[in-house]
């Protein structure tokens, strides 16, 4: 079957190669994989809705640009706004190991792609904390680096140097890599038993994920699997994460 893919967030058919990974980037909206799947389970599932309250944490600039369209309330942010300057002025910034719940609000839809391995801080708790801030009913949907096999392993020390962290977890501004052996009991000790790996499958034929130009395998748990946590309508917040080792233990390289 011959086609052209295409980016589902831009339209465009134009992709460049990231990483040694071909088709990995759009070459007009910037998307990865990752994010050019994520909008494509949005729409699939139609959970997208007019109106809704969306928190976007380091927004992508074309899932941005549509999300903002559709919100009632469109919350953009990151620890570093001045990048994104040209296309989100109203960008807050919000700094996720010290930041105030209620002053952001409450959300139908959270997304953050590629943002946990970063924060210098705890994880689970962080996790908490976004989880309580969703409506009933509400959703967040992210997506972490995960190596293909071992445990979760992370380096808070501010001194470490750049190449290390490079060495031990992908890129030199990485505090921590996720392991496929415990990432989804991770999210779970944080957040509660309904955080899902979704399967893509479930959603598309494998000639769809191919025409969102996705040649990766994003079959197995990833960097590029997309994971979902679906608050439920009873009352109270998600149970309580049992402290920093509960969901990044630390561990030598």
């Amino acid at each position: 079957m011959k086609f052209t893919p295409f980016c589902p967030i831009c339209g465009t058919t134009e992709f460049v190669e990231f990483n040694g990974r071909p088709q990995a980037r759009c070459a007009r909206c910037g998307a990865m994989e990752r994010t050019r799947l994520l909008f494509g389970i949005l729409n699939r599932q139609g959970f997208l809705a007019p109106g809704m309250a969306i928190w976007h944490l380091a927004p992508e600039p074309g899932l941005a640009a549509l999300l903002r369209r559709l919100a009632g309330r469109y919350v953009p942010s990151d620890v570093a706004t001045s990048k994104y300057a040209a296309y989100l002025p109203e960008i807050q910034r919000v700094d996720l190991c010290d930041f105030d719940p209620d002053a952001l609000g409450s959300f139908d839809l959270i997304i953050h792609m590629h943002v946990l391995e970063h924060i210098p801080c705890a994880v689970g708790p962080v996790l908490h904390k976004m989880g309580g801030m969703l409506n009933p009913g509400g959703r967040m949907y992210f997506s972490v680096p995960i190596r293909s096999a071992g445990a979760t392993t992370e380096d808070l020390d501010p001194t470490l140097e750049g190449s290390e962290r490079k060495a031990r977890f992908g890129q030199h501004d990485h505090q921590r890599i996720f392991g496929k052996d415990d990432a989804l009991e991770l999210f779970r000790a944080a957040l509660g038993p309904s955080v899902e790996e979704i399967d893509p499958l479930r959603h598309f034929s494998a000639d769809e994920i191919r025409m969102m130009g996705i040649v990766v395998d994003v079959t197995v748990l990833s960097g590029h699997s997309i994971l979902c946590y679906r608050r439920t309508s009873g009352p109270g917040r998600p149970a309580a994460a049992r402290g920093s080792d509960a969901i990044v233990p630390s561990a030598s390289p």
